[in-house]
């Protein structure tokens, strides 16, 4: 029968710290531009909306003229 050891390898567990802390890092920063590039098509939906928006207004302008 082997007992478990209790000894603690505390360079293994730093190593472990800064690798958590780097993912930390890295996700906040995936995170961060996956909103800007959320917010950019956001806005893109908007602007399509808007240039639809125009174009209607365009087009219905055209036909009152044409019926005036």
């Amino acid at each position: 029968m082997a007992l478990k050891s209790n000894i603690v390898d505390h360079e293994k567990e730093e190593e472990d710290e800064g690798s958590n802390d780097e993912d930390i890092a890295l996700i906040k920063r995936n995170f961060k531009s996956f909103l800007k590039k959320k917010q950019g098509e956001e806005g893109l939906q908007e602007g399509l909306v808007q240039r639809r928006e125009k174009g209607v207004n365009y087009m219905l302008q055209c036909k009152k003229s044409r019926l005036i």
